[in-house]
């Protein structure tokens, strides 16, 4: 068993992927922290509020990353590291100031996002350091410095659980957030490496465009769920989805941390040890979450406990959602990277015309759209 456990943590992929399971753990455990207190602190009202804001945030820094992030993973150019930096932060700017301008059309209930210019500041800010975070994130991986992702990541969840202490109100959630991000951030810099010398991004044009096109569509349902579910259903249901959904990502980042690495390794061959391990961790999961979900749900507040049968449908997508991850990546490494926007695209559209339709059954339908999403993008696709 003690030999076994040495090859396997010999192994690259099941080194580094442990590494960053391990680190979205700690991330998770703390965000139930977070959450937790929060839920007992302040109104549901205020923390549906306050997540819709950082869907908001998550939504403009994804759509600002502009595909480098994969990008950096394939190619591991530091030229490559510094001019995705800069185009993505500048991206963010623009982005961000747009979200803000039209708030009230895209999302009336963060219409106080643009009422003072602070607010305006603080968005744009909260943005552009999002996008630093992710993009320095991606460098870490890329170099194979897991254990300082892991690192940067416990060091924004310390300072976020901290703070929340201290603050009051939907303005106080997020500055904790941000603060966690700013320094974090500030600590990766250090670990990483930059060529200033400006890259031709041409040479990786069309890679970078389709996974950004893939990427975007990939987090929409993510994003765009709580503001769905805050319009239709109220603050409260947002706040059960989001603290259901973070519960959930702790199944979803097994598939995560393995595309990751299979991508910056580019070895084929190491596809069915991938799918192998994530099914047997991803069904240990589901089962795990079946028998504490309850629990787990109660610690945040009695009231959440309405989001169970969400749970439940959650966890079992994330065996179809760890498949098709993984398809996406042995399709990127094949240079098929149509196929992979092409399972987004289905994800996409199943799970929100699903959950607007019927939004009558409540978040059962949300959860059921996303399950059935993540199964038909894979028959759609797979094989062909």
């Amino acid at each position: 068993m003690r030999k076994r456990l040495a090859e396997a943590w010999n192994e690259p992929l099941y080194r580094n992927s442990l590494y960053l399971i391990f680190n979205s753990l700690i991330m998770a455990l703390f965000g139930f922290v977070f959450w937790s207190i929060a839920a007992k602190q302040f109104s549901s009202e205020d923390v549906g509020l306050a997540t819709a804001v950082i869907s908001a945030v998550s939504l403009v820094a994804n759509l600002s990353l502009l595909g480098f992030n994969v990008s950096i993973l394939k190619f591991k150019d530091k030229s490559l590291n510094y001019t995705a930096l800069l185009l993505c932060s500048l991206f963010a700017l623009a982005l961000s100031l747009f979200f803000v301008l039209f708030v009230n059309i895209f999302s009336p209930n963060l219409s106080f996002l643009s009422s003072e210019l602070f607010y305006v500041l603080g968005f744009v800010a909260f943005c552009i350091l999002s996008v630093i975070y992710f993009i320095l994130g991606s460098m870490l991986v890329a170099e194979e410095r897991n254990g300082i992702v892991l690192i940067k990541d416990t060091l924004f969840s310390l300072v976020k659980v901290s703070l929340i202490f201290f603050i009051s109100g939907v303005f106080g959630l997020l500055i904790s957030w941000y603060i966690g991000v700013l320094l974090a951030s500030i600590l990766s810099l250090f670990f990483v490496h930059m060529d200033k010398n400006i890259f031709d991004i041409r040479k990786v044009f069309r890679f970078s465009f389709y996974n950004y096109v893939s990427n975007v569509l990939g987090i929409l349902p993510t994003v765009l769920l709580p503001l769905i579910i805050i319009h239709y259903l109220g603050a409260s249901y947002a706040a059960y989805f989001y603290v259901v959904w973070m519960i959930a990502n702790l199944l979803f980042i097994v598939p995560t941390a393995m595309t990751q690495n299979l991508l910056s390794s580019g070895k084929e061959e190491k596809i069915k040890k991938a799918y192998m391990s994530s099914i047997i961790l991803l069904l240990l999961g589901v089962l795990g979450l079946f028998v504490i979900g309850k629990f787990l749900l109660n610690l945040f507040n009695p009231e959440y406990v309405l989001a169970l049968p969400l749970l439940y449908i959650l966890a079992l997508s994330s065996i179809p959602y760890g498949v098709k991850r993984i398809y996406q990546t042995k399709l990127n490494i094949q240079g098929h990277v149509k196929k992979v926007i092409v399972m987004d695209v289905i994800t996409l559209f199943v799970t929100l015309v699903g959950s607007v339709l019927f939004i009558e059954y409540g978040l059962l339908a949300v959860g059921l759209s996303w399950l059935m999403g993540n199964i038909l993008s894979i028959i759609g696709v797979w094989g062909e």
